[in-house]
This record gives C-alpha cells, structure tokens and sequence, in this order.
C-alpha cells in the first residue's frame, strides 16, 4: 500500500487479515487511529510507517496491536519522543 491513497477508513478493511505478517504504509496518509482499525495482528513481523501521520507517542499500544512487529520509519525519527519501551522502532538508514 506503499503510496496508495488508503486511509484510516481503508485500513479498516484490512482487518480480517489475521495472517498479515508485512505492512508497508510508507507514504501515505494513515494515523494511528487506522491502525487501531486494523485490530490485533498477533503474526505481523514488520510495519512500515515513513511519511505517514503517525507519531511515536500514538504508538505507545502498539505492543497489543502488533506484538511481534518491527516498526520501521525507514531511517527517520517520527515526532515526539516516546515515553516507556518502545525498542521495536528501527532507525535503520536509508
């Protein structure tokens, strides 16, 4: 979906994927609420979030969410800094 002009109400669709193990969202317009749309993804391994509206301190459920997911901002830091552990968000460089 790296791009595309999905949305919060259009990741809503996605929840009933319950293997979904990758989620590239780079790009586009999503918030932290569309991932709270998407529901728990216990078997996501890894979440792409660069150039999207989320931040690091709506993140702070995402352990629930996307327990075994590496959150990766493709080299960026997302606004503000995170308060508890938040050590799957990967800063890897571009």
């Amino acid at each position: 979906l790296a791009g595309s002009s999905v949305t919060d109400r259009g990741l809503a669709n996605l929840a009933a994927l319950v293997k979904l193990r990758r989620l590239n969202l780079t790009g586009t317009a999503v918030t932290a609420r569309g991932l709270e749309s998407l529901g728990p993804k216990p078997v996501l391994m890894e979440l792409y979030l660069f150039g999207t509206q989320v931040n690091l301190a709506s993140l702070r459920g995402s352990d629930t969410l996307f327990p075994s997911a590496v959150i990766d901002t493709g080299g960026y830091r997302l606004p503000e800094s995170p308060t508890g552990p938040l050590d799957r968000v990967t800063l890897q460089k571009p």
